[in-house]
C-alpha cells in the first residue's frame, strides 16, 4: 500500500514540476512580449502580424482569427498599449516570482500562488464572457489543474514540516 502511495506522490511531483516549467516558460514569454510591446511601434507590430497571418488570409480572406488580430492592432491606441504592456509585465513578473518561490519550496509561495491564480482565473472567466475565447477556457482549466497540484504539494510540505 505504501508503494502505491509513493508512486502517486512521484506522479504528483512530476506533474507539479512540469506545471512549474510551463508556468515559467509562459512567464518568460509574457515578460518578453511586454518589453517588446513597450518598445515596438504600432507600424512594426502591424507589419509583423501581417507577415505571420498573410498565408492564412491568402488561403481564406475571411479567416476570423487572422482578421481579428489585424483589426485589433489597427485600433491599438496608446492607452491600449499601456494596458497590454502593464498586463504582460505584471502578470509575467508575478508568475515568475511565484514559480521561483514554489520551485525553492518556500511555504509562503503556496498560499500566495493559490490566491494569485484564483484572481487570474476570475479575470479569465470574466474575459471569457466578453470574448468567448476557447483559449481562455483551456488556460483556465490548466490553471485550475495547477492550483490543485499546488494545493496537493502544499499539504505535503505542511505534513513534512510538522514531522521534521
Amino acid at each position: 500500500m505504501e508503494r502505491s502511495g509513493k508512486k502517486s506522490r512521484r506522479r504528483i511531483d512530476l506533474l507539479f514540476n512540469a506545471g512549474l516549467l510551463i508556468k515559467a516558460i509562459s512567464a518568460f514569454i509574457e515578460v518578453s512580449a511586454g518589453f517588446l510591446a513597450m518598445f515596438a511601434t504600432q507600424h512594426f507590430i502591424l507589419h509583423s502580424l501581417a507577415f505571420f497571418t498573410q498565408d492564412e488570409l491568402i488561403e481564406d480572406p475571411k479567416d476570423g482569427f487572422a482578421n481579428y488580430i489585424m483589426h485589433s492592432v489597427n485600433h491599438f491606441t496608446s492607452g491600449g498599449k499601456l494596458f497590454v504592456v502593464s498586463y504582460l509585465l505584471s502578470h509575467g513578473l508575478v508568475k515568475l516570482l511565484l514559480v521561483i518561490g514554489l520551485y525553492m519550496k518556500k511555504l509562503w509561495a503556496y498560499p500566495l500562488s493559490l490566491a494569485v491564480l484564483g484572481l487570474f482565473i476570475a479575470y479569465q472567466v470574466h474575459r471569457y464572457f466578453i470574448t468567448h475565447s476557447v483559449l481562455l477556457v483551456i488556460l483556465t482549466i490548466f490553471d485550475v489543474f495547477i492550483m490543485w497540484l499546488i494545493w496537493k504539494e502544499y499539504r505535503f510540505m505542511q505534513v513534512k514540516t510538522e514531522h521534521s
